[in-house]
Parts: C-alpha cells; sequence; structure tokens
C-alpha cells in the first residue's frame, strides 16, 4: 500500500511502522503503528493490524500491562484477532489473558421505547 496524497493521515506512518516490523526493530515499529492510530484515518483492518503489533510489540518488549491494553483495544475491533507468529508465545499469552479478561466483563444492554405518535402543543404568542 503505497502513500498517496489521497492516502489517510496514517497511511505514511505505518507504511513505516511495517518496514520496522520486517526489518526486526521492534521498539520502532510500536512508535511507528501508534503515530499511525494518532494520526487516523485508518480503515478498520488497518487500524486491527496496528493495536495486534503495538500489543505484540510491547510483549517483545516486556511491557506486559500495555501490551494487555492494546490487545484489549484489538479486541474491540476483532474478538478473533491473531498475534503474529513471530512475535512469540509470550504475545500469544498476554493476547490470550486480554482475552478472558474481556470475557468476565458483563455486557449492558439497554433498550429505549418512545411512544410511536407525539401530541403536538400549539401555542399562539400574540403580536
Amino acid at each position: 500500500m503505497a502513500a498517496t496524497a489521497g492516502a489517510a493521515p496514517g497511511t505514511s506512518a505505518l507504511e513505516k511502522a511495517r518496514r520496522a516490523w520486517d526489518d526486526g526493530a521492534i521498539d520502532q515499529a510500536e512508535r511507528d503503528y501508534r503515530q499511525a492510530l494518532e494520526r487516523g484515518g485508518l480503515d478498520r483492518a488497518a487500524t486491527l493490524e496496528c493495536w495486534i503489533h503495538v500489543g505484540a510489540a510491547r510483549a517483545v518488549l516486556g511491557k506486559k500491562r500495555e501490551a494487555l491494553s492494546a490487545f484489549r483495544m484489538a479486541l474491540l475491533i476483532d474478538d478473533n484477532f491473531s498475534v503474529p507468529p513471530e512475535a512469540g508465545k509470550k504475545a500469544d499469552a498476554l493476547a490470550n489473558a486480554a482475552r478472558r479478561q474481556s470475557n468476565r466483563v458483563p455486557t449492558l444492554n439497554m433498550s429505549v421505547s418512545a411512544p410511536s405518535v407525539v401530541e403536538t402543543l400549539t401555542v399562539a404568542v400574540p403580536l
């Protein structure tokens, strides 16, 4: 995906993050994926990719709490996401821990009802 003039603001940072990840520069990749998210405009798949890689990078860097936080964000987009295999077992274990924790959070269901017909009141104001 090449960055073009009409591309989303986060596209160039996403491309940079992908290159850093592929080169094994995990700390740089984590920063660039975060920057892509901050700049915004990414579609659902790219946003999910960013959160997964931020979580995986943080897991590799030993930032457990921060990795869990990123994986929770990924879960909001797709609860069946996969961690890149090159991130290792630690990242996969933290993603699974985030899944278990999210399953413990109760769901709030609400319903709202309103009358189908509403009477109107007309008030004449003398001029």
